[in-house]
Formats: structure tokens, sequence, C-alpha cells
């Protein structure tokens, strides 16, 4: 009978586990390339696939998404027929910054640059093939 409870509360503890990672992820927000770039003890950013775009969004210690207000930046996508482009980054939604580009050309890096209050943050991300 003990190892009956036992068993029952690892499985409840297991499955409680799983249903709090979900809730962390529970819009689209999941972020694609699974990469987080810490750029100094006080903010990381993120890159995620968002609405068809690739976003970037500032979060701080505790990995919490931050506004965008008041957040500027740019980009610089390089892509895989070895031409590059430059981009400011325009805010989307309440925590997200993307870029408008038109090329449909493979990317092979981002390398975002986001002035928050005052300090300039940069991060360079790589696009791993799956």
């Amino acid at each position: 009978m003990k190892t009956m409870k036992m068993l029952a509360l690892v499985v409840m503890m297991a499955t409680c586990g799983k249903v709090a990672q979900a809730q962390n992820h529970q819009d689209d927000a999941y972020p694609v390339h699974r990469e987080i770039v810490k750029t100094n003890s006080s903010y990381h950013i993120e890159i995620l696939k968002r609405d068809g775009k690739d976003v970037f969004c500032l979060l701080d210690a505790e990995k919490k998404k931050l506004p965008n207000r008041g957040i500027t930046g740019n980009v610089t996508i390089k892509y895989a027929d070895k031409t590059s482009a430059n981009a400011a980054l325009k805010a989307t939604g309440d925590d997200g910054l993307y870029a408008e580009t038109d090329k449909k050309t493979e990317v092979i890096s981002w390398t975002v640059t986001l002035m928050v209050n005052g300090k300039e943050l940069t991060a360079t991300f790589v696009h791993h093939h799956h």
C-alpha cells in the first residue's frame, strides 16, 4: 500500500511539473531557435518566431519579458547567399521588436543591438539547421 501511495505521489508531482512548465509557454512566444543570449547581469535577449517574423524580446535577469516601450535598436542580418542587411527594429505587440525585410533567402545569423535606459546591449544569434 505504501508503494502505491508513493507511486501515485511521484506521478502527481511529475504531472504538476509538466503543467507548470507548459504554463510558462502559453502563447506563440516559445523561442523557435531556443536561444537566449545573456548580454550582461541585468538583461537577456531572446529571439523567437511570432506571426511569421523573427522577433526579439528583452528579458530581465529572471528571464521575464519586459515591455518594448522606450527600447530602440537595429539588427544586422546575414543571409545564406553571403549578403547582409541592416534594419531598424520596430515594436510588435507589447514586448517584441522586429525588422521588416523583403529578402526571402535563408538567414545565417542576426546581430541585434538594443538601447535600453541609455545602455547598449548586443547579442548575436546563429541559425542552427534542424
